[in-house]
């Protein structure tokens, strides 16, 4: 389940911004709870800009 999660906001990232870093990937990879997967996912889908999601993700992991 916890993968299904982490592809699913690397494809929303991926069609929303194109291309993501491998260190976004790396940070998802390494998120095992599945609610800050969800909020992860929500977030991917509304967020404004890459770097939004990539500020967002870094207080997550704080």
């Amino acid at each position: 389940m916890l993968e299904k999660s982490r592809d699913a906001i690397k494809t929303v990232l991926t069609v929303r911004f194109g291309e993501i870093s491998s260190e976004i990937e790396e940070i998802i990879g390494k998120i095992t709870n599945p609610t800050i997967l969800e909020e992860l996912l929500k977030l991917a889908a509304t967020a404004n800009s890459l770097a939004e999601f990539k500020q967002s993700l870094a207080k997550i992991q704080s």
